[in-house]
């Protein structure tokens, strides 16, 4: 494989590397850093090790752009954005990197996410126990949903028993055993709170 350009991107933090084999094109999309070490120049021959390399710091690059449009059409915790990069095809390692390094810079707040989320769940009259098992099958930390709870209910921004009375009204409970069976289904009562 040999270099047949370079070229500095917009903000000259990145390169843009073209190499060929002569029948195939290869574009990479590297760190100045990389370029700097690398010490690149038009016309040379690369290695195994060196082409390696491009190809490794391009995907990392490719791999933060696609999560940075996944967390910029919607909320997505850890979970779903790690999953929805390995369906894209990006490697592994890759992949967990870009997730922690999403965090690190604030991008994934799943504190405000896990918060909206019971809010918007809560209007619909649900409890909490259903809340608690849909956030949890989203892949939402158990202490951090139960976190989002307490601060909500402490602040007055969700009354569960307010909105338990609101679902009863609304459905027309006439009996205990209707009553029992609503607020199991919608996430007030587990099943073994009220079975004998």
């Amino acid at each position: 494989m040999r270099v047949i350009y370079i070229k500095p991107t917009g903000d000259g933090k990145r390169y843009v590397v073209g190499v060929t084999d002569g029948d195939e094109k290869q574009r990479y999309n590297i760190s100045a850093a990389l370029h700097l070490s690398l010490g690149l120049s038009r016309g040379d021959e690369l290695d195994e090790g060196t082409l390696e390399m491009l190809e490794e710091d391009n995907a990392r690059y490719t791999c933060m752009r696609s999560a940075l449009s996944y967390l910029a059409y919607a909320d997505n915790n850890k979970r779903t954005l790690f999953m929805k990069l390995l369906r894209r095809g990006f490697d592994r390692e890759i992949v967990a990197e870009t997730v922690e390094e999403c965090l690190r810079l604030g991008y994934i707040n799943e504190s405000d996410q896990i918060e909206r989320a019971i809010i918007k769940e809560a209007e619909k009259l649900y409890g909490r126990a259903y809340i608690f098992k849909k956030l949890a099958s989203k892949g939402y930390s158990p202490s951090m949903i139960n976190r989002a709870f307490d601060r909500l209910i402490e602040s007055g921004e969700i009354d569960f028993s307010a909105n338990l009375q609101a679902l009863l009204y609304k459905k027309g409970c006439e009996n205990d055993e209707e009553c029992k069976k609503l607020m199991h289904k919608y996430g007030y009562l587990t099943r073994d709170m009220y079975d004998d």
